[in-house]
């Protein structure tokens, strides 16, 4: 039974689908029909105007439960959306930290070719229906790449290259290199061929410095870089000098040399920076 609000001379239905949900709860009036009733954002209960006729007060509640219903539906559609497209690859993809390549140094029993430890990358495809594998070597790469599809049998064409696990140093390699599709061969090349010390001046070289390089024909030899394996500026200073920086320096005068200004003098041609963990300073020509 409907009743009269006595306060607004208007007709209030006892049905409350939506009593405790506030103002939001309230749906549009899309039409003529609806706009004769609406929704007390207090009570949740029905309110009709007085001229509202008694086929629409009697499917005004139908209406209201299609309204949430539908609601109800979008929200799941959206919430099923959201885990598929958005978060699911988020969580299953290995982790994504930005750039042509992704990095992220650690350290496992990797496969071994001779006596080296080959890194694990992972190609990520571009293309969001298809799955990416893992691999560590470039024929293993050329395998799974030509038998890869997406959801939808296409072959898969274009992926992003990321160091997943491997040494240090490779690591460190990687990022400096730039790994991608046209080069990962060379870089697996490197890694089993170069020692530590030609790696670091590469990595210094092309890394720090903005050397270019061809990954077909690249020799760290081609690059003109002093290392020195030293913690800190002073630390070289009083290498160099002890080195014969300025030449003989007689025992009662060592106490008299100005480290400090020698520091500041070297910082202007050599710079500090960090490769494997390992803290060095370099100059390049």
């Amino acid at each position: 039974m409907s009743k009269l609000n006595p306060t607004k001379g208007r007709i209030v239905a006892p049905w409350n689908p939506l009593a405790g949900l506030g103002e939001t709860a309230s749906p549009p009036a899309p039409n003529h029909a609806q706009s004769l009733w609406s929704i007390n954002p207090q009570s949740g209960e029905i309110v009709f105007s007085p001229d509202t006729p008694m086929t629409t007060r009697a499917a005004a509640p139908a209406q209201i439960k299609g309204w949430v219903l539908a609601m109800l539906g979008s929200l799941c559609c959206t919430c099923a959306w959201l885990w598929s497209c958005v978060i699911a690859p988020l969580i299953l993809a290995p982790p994504l930290l930005g750039g042509s390549q992704t990095v992220a140094c650690a350290t496992r029993q990797q496969q071994v070719r001779g006596e080296k430890t080959m890194p694990q990358l992972h190609a990520q495809p571009y293309d969001i229906s298809a799955n990416g594998f893992y691999f560590e070597s470039l024929e293993e790469y050329a395998d799974k790449a030509n038998s890869n599809r997406n959801d939808y049998g296409d072959p898969v064409e274009e992926y992003e290259i990321q160091f997943i696990d491997g040494d240090h140093i490779d690591c460190d390699l990687a990022k400096a290199w730039g790994i991608n599709q046209a080069n990962v061969g060379q870089y697996f090349d490197a890694c089993q061929s170069w020692d530590d010390h030609e790696k670091t001046v590469f990595i210094i070289a092309v890394g720090e410095a903005g050397y270019s390089f061809d990954p077909e024909a690249v020799s760290p030899s081609d690059f003109d870089v002093d290392i020195y394996h030293v913690d800190s500026m002073k630390e070289l200073a009083e290498q160099l000098v002890d080195e014969g920086l300025f030449g003989a320096i007689p025992d009662h005068l060592a106490n008299y040399i100005d480290m400090d200004a020698i520091t500041h003098d070297l910082a202007m041609e050599y710079t500090e920076t960090e490769v494997a963990g390992e803290r060095l300073i370099y100059r390049a020509a």
